[in-house]
């Protein structure tokens, strides 16, 4: 009864303070009442104000925010320009974080799904902003300079605005083609006059479908194959690229460069100029607010800057404005921007349709034309191929023309694109494999390959397909090599004349095409003094920049002592020794089905000898000695963990067995970090989990291909699934080679 008569007195004590408060509330002036503070507004509630103080909240509250983080893809140079303006008028810090197009869309999409919401505005291709919208990342801006863009301009649900457009212009060397007899059409390019002269990018397949389309898809398709057939394309990896080829005569006419490039070039005085096939087809750039942004309003007065006050900024920088406010000489005519969200739903039946230009073309007469003789990289334009050209000149190299440097930029591979191309970073293949002509033969020659059924054919591991398969995947500098997968058949002569051989092939290589290839010596490091002259040979007389070594040949491993020299000796000679699995290690008698040596084996006998060469102490004998792992060390970065507490746990882990004799001083992990490890994988999360174990400064970029031709591109893609900021991308791709094999 008591506990009764409590509760009640509890609830009408807190009816009454409520009444009083209510009372507070609804009567103004009351003396004894508190209103209670307002609830600070919403994103959604900013970004939808429309009264006349707008601007002056969104200053107010963006200067309490303090600062604001920038996802964007744009050129540095013109981030830069654009945050410094901003700064100046507002007071408000930008802090940038900078990718191509898909590598922003996979940070943002990844931090999201990790309950981390860092960025406030993002900009980059509208094809990475569309699937942001779809999963619901941004949000919607009644900006009142929306009403200066064009409507195309704007998306449809309006969550990204266009910041500027990137114009498909047709670019012509005035020395080659007379203006009075452009194309004024598509259907004007099936004339002979244009035969052999004519080249697109390679991955425009957005413009080839919004070409298509406005001639009608089946005629277009067929008018475009019939282009192919009749005049032959050349196809360039790299809009930049594209424009300076122009520029230097090696293109007399490009259907798809961009038209701010065009123009520097033009105004540069080079002998290039630029015209319009209506209608003008442009990519947009555009801008949007994330939905969860940290620092609402500074994200919004950003987003209305980018839209609005920046436009004029923009267009003085060579962009090409949306804004009807801002004159351009691009959008005079008609103007079809590219429809991203329809492009995210079709994008893999356009770009199946755009290769296979390519494939459907059928044998007939080539079409030639005479590029320079020392320009080891030259290929005929045939209509029975379209000939994927390198992405640049010899590394290093660059053709001089009107006063204009010409020093190709490589366009980024995947599924964003760069909008306004910067210089992209140069690239080390690190990993293809070339076999001298006469042993060509003996590609699947041995044993093994007779245990496993391997086919004969015409071995694809030649010096021209490495430079093909370079010019593919815009890759400026190739080392080659060989882990002579036959010496497991051979006696120690024949081995020592085998990777005699292949030492000399791979120094005449690197001499034939200086800057472009670049060789490694083939050894067998418990081979003896014969192989360790030879070694030295090959570094001191060719110029070959390291060792290429099997993680195992007829049971023998690199730790094992007869290996002591060689190690020496590569340390001496200060160049790198590069660990590469043999056709099988261990375990052949159950990987002989389903290419499981190739697929499993292999990266387990890399592993294998490099977690010995670990705990036998190599490194501590040779401190100086660098080593690098192929194929991801086959792994070890998943088991370093296990090795670690196998050496840690020395008397409480008495039933693992024997840590003797004690050749190391420190857990196992820390001499794997002494390592390199070289990208080849194709899985995104194992490269990451390398990069996170050795660090990004000995993560090196590599292929595996030739061989396997057809993986040189997606080997690029690898590293542009990763999420690297540019500066480590230029790291992978270049600067840890060149280092390393001192270039």
């Amino acid at each position: 009864m008591n506990s009764h008569r409590r509760l009640h007195n509890r609830l009408t004590m807190l009816a009454a303070l409520f009444s009083a408060a209510l009372v507070g509330v609804l009567l103004p002036g009351g003396s004894t009442a508190q209103t209670p503070q307002a609830a600070a507004p919403t994103l959604s509630d900013i970004a939808n104000y429309e009264g006349p103080d707008r601007e002056k909240r969104l200053i107010e509250g963006a200067k309490k925010e303090g600062e604001l983080m920038f996802y964007s893809s744009i050129p540095v140079e013109d981030i830069a320009a654009l945050t410094a303006a901003f700064d100046k008028k507002y007071g408000v810090k930008v802090k940038v974080w900078r990718a191509d197009s898909e590598g922003l869309l996979q940070r943002i999409v990844n931090e999201a799904k990790a309950r981390r919401f860092e960025v406030d505005v993002m900009a980059g291709s509208s094809s990475a902003l569309e699937p942001l919208y779809r999963e619901r990342l941004l949000q919607a801006v009644k900006s009142p300079h929306l009403d200066d863009l064009i409507p195309e301009s704007i998306a449809k649900h309006r969550e990204w605005a266009s910041v500027y457009l990137n114009t498909f212009v047709q670019a012509f060397n005035t020395n080659l083609v007379q203006k009075e007899g452009l194309p004024t059409t598509y259907q004007d390019l099936l004339q002979p006059q244009w035969r052999g002269k004519l080249a697109i990018e390679a991955e425009d397949y957005d413009w080839f479908a919004q070409v298509v389309l406005g001639l009608g898809e089946a005629q277009g398709l067929k008018l475009f194959r019939d282009i192919v057939a009749s005049n032959g394309l050349s196809v360039r990896k790299g809009h930049t690229l594209l424009a300076n080829l122009v520029a230097a005569g090696e293109v007399p006419l490009a259907l798809t460069t961009y038209g701010f490039s065009a123009e520097q070039i033009k105004q540069k005085g080079a002998p290039l100029d630029w015209f319009i096939i209506p209608p003008l087809i442009a990519r947009p750039t555009a801008a949007g607010v994330a939905r969860n942004a940290p620092h609402p309003h500074a994200a919004v007065l950003f987003y209305d800057f980018l839209i609005g006050e920046a436009q004029p900024l923009l267009a003085s920088r060579n962009f090409v404005s949306p804004s009807r406010k801002v004159d351009s000489p691009f959008t005079k005519g008609p103007l079809q921007l590219i429809d991203s969200s329809v492009m995210l739903d079709q994008a893999q039946k356009w770009q199946e349709l755009y290769h296979r230009l390519e494939r459907d073309a059928r044998p007939g007469a080539e079409v030639a034309r005479t590029l320079p003789q020392d320009d080891h990289r030259a290929v005929a334009l045939s209509p029975v191929r379209i000939s994927h050209r390198h992405a640049r000149p010899c590394a290093g190299h660059s053709r001089l023309w009107s006063g204009v440097s010409v020093k190709p930029g490589r366009h980024e591979l995947g599924h964003g694109h760069l909008e306004r191309e910067s210089e992209a970073p140069m690239i080390i293949d690190f990993h293809v494999h070339v076999l001298p002509p006469q042993d060509m033969a003996a590609f699947t020659g041995t044993q093994f390959h007779k245990n496993i059924g391997a086919r004969h054919k015409t071995s694809p591991t030649t010096i021209e397909n490495a430079l093909e398969a370079a010019k593919i995947g815009g890759v400026d500098i190739t080392v080659i090599s060989n882990p002579i997968h036959n010496l497991r058949d051979m006696d120690p002569q024949q081995q020592f004349e085998r990777c005699q051989r292949q030492n000399r092939f791979n120094a005449e290589c690197q001499s034939k095409y200086h800057g472009a290839i670049v060789g490694m010596a083939s050894t067998v490091p418990y081979g003896g003094d014969k192989f360790l002259r030879e070694f030295e040979r090959a570094i001191k007389e060719d110029g070959l920049k390291g060792a290429w070594i099997t993680s195992s040949l007829q049971g023998k491993y690199p730790d094992d002592d007869e290996a002591m020299p060689f190690f020496q000796l590569a340390q001496e000679l200060d160049v790198p020794v590069v660990i590469h699995p043999p056709s099988v290690g261990f375990g052949e008698e159950r990987m002989r089905d389903y290419r499981l040596a190739s697929s499993i084996g292999r990266p387990m006998d890399g592993a294998l000898a490099i977690a010995r060469l670990i705990v036998r102490g190599v490194f501590e004998k040779f401190p100086r000695l660098r080593l690098v792992g192929t194929h991801l060390g086959g792994g070890i970065c998943e088991m370093i963990g296990r090795m670690n507490y196998a050496y840690r746990l020395q008397e409480e882990a008495f039933f693992l067995g024997s840590y003797e004799p004690m050749l190391i001083k420190h857990e196992p992990l820390h001499y794997l970090k002494m390592m390199y490890l070289e990208s080849t994988c194709y899985h995104p999360p194992g490269a990451r989990c390398a990069i996170d174990t050795v660090g990004i400064d000995h993560f090196l970029f590599g292929t595996d291909s030739p061989p396997l031709f057809v993986l040189k591109r997606e080997g690029v893609d690898l590293i542009n699934k990763l999420g690297l900021t540019p500066e480590e991308k230029n790291k992978v791709y270049y600067e840890n080679a060149k280092k390393l094999l001192k270039l």
